[in-house]
């Protein structure tokens, strides 16, 4: 059976159209477009793989590439039937502006922890995922200051999505002879593994008067933290660090610390952890044009592994790590698995209470 494809809109800048003096949109958009508007030639070979991509139906609903922050184009299937189908989902000028606007604001948040993740000497943040209750907002660097943004409406495709946006970078790079950076690992398609307790591991807790269920949530950490994927995993409640388990020291990923110690990475990943409410804020605030759910899920993938930040619910949240690029949706799958076992061992307040003084978005 063929598979449906969706109807694909798409806006220029006027910066990307061939005669450089209006934005424009390609034939099939608004009513009273021109026909001859037209893509740059520049930009005319990813404007097509772009709609190629969102016409097979990949999980994105909006995509748009920018220069220096700066948008060029934009191609979305908001108007297609099955997209405004999804629940609370419209489309008009109004809104897709609004959906650019956003992907500007995270682009400058994602230069922001770029600079700030730069002491941890893994490469520059070539990945990043915000994730909350409704949508799904993907930055991925097409090389130094041209990067794409990605929007899916629907949380049930958030992993076909964000790995759609893997390919279709991997093939825009192709074409232009730069190496495929494996975003997200998917490449390999790693699943969790099981293995045997490492001998590396260092547990750290964050109060002097360990509670008993802290110390049986950090053995179970301990369970799935080892040299294969998960390298570092962190609790916190209240804002405050309860335990944070790593094997930073094993002998097998002594390779990724040729520049920097275990003790340094450690150090930052704390601090990482630490800043989680601004993080939720500031990414929050990025994407409010497309949702006002705060987020519950941020992925920092750098050229060497990612860090990963689960929300379990306001001041509660977990930091998870890896320095494996081509271990990143392994890791991130494990995180995922445990997430489970932290919900159960902590559950929310009655009612689900929001703590006093905790962070609103």
């Amino acid at each position: 059976m063929a598979t449906r494809r969706l109807t694909v809109q798409t806006d220029l800048a006027p910066q990307a159209t061939l005669d450089g003096t209006r934005e424009g949109v390609l034939a099939g958009g608004q009513a009273g477009a021109r026909e001859e508007t037209r893509p740059r030639g520049v930009y005319e070979p990813v404007v097509d793989q772009c709609r190629e991509f969102l016409a097979r139906d990949s999980g994105v609903h909006h995509l748009a590439h920018y220069t220096g922050g700066i948008w060029d184009f934009a191609l979305h299937v908001l108007a297609d039937p099955a997209v405004r189908a999804l629940p609370g989902r419209a489309e008009g000028p109004d809104l897709r502006s609004g959906y650019r606007q956003a992907g500007r604001m995270l682009i400058f948040q994602v230069e922001r922890v770029g600079d700030y993740l730069a002491d941890l000497r893994s490469g520059t943040l070539v990945r990043t995922v915000v994730e909350s209750g409704d949508c799904v907002a993907v930055y991925v660097s097409l090389r130094p200051q041209v990067a794409l943004v990605g929007i899916t409406l629907d949380p049930a495709r958030v992993w076909e999505a964000d790995r759609g946006m893997a390919e279709l970078i991997a093939g825009i790079r192709e074409r232009v002879r730069l190496p495929d950076e494996d975003l997200g690992g998917f490449r390999r398609n790693a699943v969790p593994a099981a293995h045997a307790m490492s001998a590396d591991l260092l547990t750290v807790y964050g109060d002097a008067g360990v509670d008993p269920v802290i110390r049986r949530a950090a053995r179970i950490t301990a369970a799935e933290v080892g040299p294969l994927d998960l390298h570092y995993l962190a609790y916190y409640d209240d804002f405050s660090l309860k335990f944070s388990v790593d094997c930073l020291t094993h002998p097998d990923l002594a390779d990724y610390f040729t520049d920097i110690s275990p003790e340094a990475r450690r150090a930052k990943y704390g601090e990482v952890g630490d800043r989680a409410g601004v993080l939720a804020g500031d990414f929050g605030h990025a994407v409010r044009l497309v949702s006002r759910s705060r987020p519950r899920r941020l992925v920092l993938d750098v050229q060497q592994g990612a860090v990963f930040v689960r929300w379990l619910d306001t001041g509660r949240h977990l930091v998870g790590v890896t320095l494996d690029q081509s271990m990143v949706a392994a890791a991130e799958r494990r995180l995922d698995m445990l997430r489970p076992r932290f919900e159960e061992l902590f559950p929310l307040p009655a009612g689900g209470v929001v703590p006093p003084g905790a962070l609103t978005l």
